[in-house]
């Protein structure tokens, strides 16, 4: 078997370049795993900190800027938790912050103690 080591890989025409490291975590250019109720990180990529807003509400920053804030992004709740959004009423996503928030069946804020947020752009 052999073994191809590289720094970087680019297309053809030299643009999307990706590291190994980015490779190997995964095509998506951000994720964490987090608890909101004690404000910890579990485990991320792409993610410096976290920043506990209000209840339910945390913004993630990332280490890296996205070049703008038209990416997309996916999130889950565990626990009693069932929803994790935008947090739009209070601000839009920015290019090295996304803010979301997580919701209760009764669609009221809670805390989330097991949250992952994964973030494409």
């Amino acid at each position: 078997m052999s073994t191809l080591k590289v720094t970087n890989i680019q297309n053809t025409s030299g643009g999307a370049n990706s590291t190994a490291d980015q490779i190997q975590q995964g095509r998506a250019k951000a994720w964490i795993r987090f608890n909101q109720s004690n404000n910890s990180i579990q485990s991320s990529f792409n993610v410096s900190s976290i920043t506990d807003v209000a209840t339910a509400k945390t913004d993630i920053n990332f280490s890296t800027s996205f070049a703008n804030a038209n990416y997309t992004f996916a999130g889950m709740c565990g626990n009693n938790n069932n929803a994790m959004s935008l947090d739009t009423n209070t601000q839009d996503p920015l290019a090295g912050e996304l803010r979301v928030a997580s919701f209760d069946a009764g669609n009221s804020l809670q805390d989330s103690t097991d949250a992952g947020v994964v973030v494409f752009g």
